[in-house]
């Protein structure tokens, strides 16, 4: 947590959230779909206004972060659409 800069509940969090995105995967894996199908989220799911909301609560509170944000959420799109 300390290297990213991150209170440790936050970084629970995120792994939280990462245990049910590899679970995700390894279901459409095992039910032989791509893996942009397990992805979620408001990128994934096309919620413009949600991402817009995101980006800017994120340019006020961590400017800093804003680049690998975008990075995944390109990346997030490439994958979906495979």
């Amino acid at each position: 947590a300390g290297r990213l800069g991150l209170p440790a509940a936050v970084t629970r969090g995120y792994l939280e959230l990462c245990k049910g995105a590899v679970a995700a995967a390894a279901e459409a894996h095992a039910e032989g779909r791509p893996l942009g199908a397990a992805l979620t989220g408001p990128v994934a799911r096309g919620d413009h206004a949600t991402v817009a909301r995101h980006l800017e609560a994120l340019a006020a509170l961590a400017p800093e972060k804003l680049p690998l944000t975008r990075e995944l959420a390109q990346e997030t799109l490439r994958q979906r659409e495979r």
